[in-house]
């Protein structure tokens, strides 16, 4: 079961299955519907909270250059994808989250660009563009290390 979470953006449940006729007649309907990109936010060793995976329509982590995106909790903090219309307007996007958290680093090895952080609402950030999505980790506590979230969406992530 999937929906419209916005034009363009679909939501819904693995697409795939056990049964190879069932996954196979799954992914044709989704083909179907011009369908060409998945991204897995749930994998389970990465310590997501269940039900915890939502779509936020706008102002994703309260910053409206975010936009609206996906969001999960998972045990060292959250988990988002923003899907933007190019991978220029990405790039420009991440650079003004440069601008807005001015006390972080580039982060090489994590996807196209990216940015590290804190802030006192948002802890531990890292953000990060692959094409035309930002993507990245946030509420990371203190002590704790945000990029092995990070690179494991970034690997879901085409």
């Amino acid at each position: 079961s999937s929906y419209w979470a916005a034009e363009g953006l679909l939501a819904g449940e693995y697409p795939g299955s056990w049964d190879a006729r069932d996954a196979a007649r799954r992914l044709r309907a989704f083909a179907n519907q011009d369908v060409t990109l998945f991204v897995d936010l749930t994998h389970p060793a990465d310590g997501l909270e269940p039900g915890s995976l939502r779509l936020v329509p706008e102002s994703l982590l309260g910053l409206r250059l975010l936009g609206r995106g996906f969001l999960a909790q998972y045990a060292v903090g959250r988990a988002f994808v923003a899907p933007l219309a190019t991978a220029e307007a990405a790039a420009a996007t991440l650079a003004k989250l440069r601008e807005r958290f001015a006390n972080g680093r580039e982060t090489p090895g994590l996807g196209d660009e990216a940015w590290s952080a804190g802030d006192p609402y948002l802890g531990r950030l890292v953000f990060f563009r692959k094409g035309a999505r930002l993507a990245g980790v946030a509420n990371v506590p203190e002590g704790q290390d945000a990029l092995p979230l990070a690179k494991a969406l970034a690997a879901r992530l085409p």
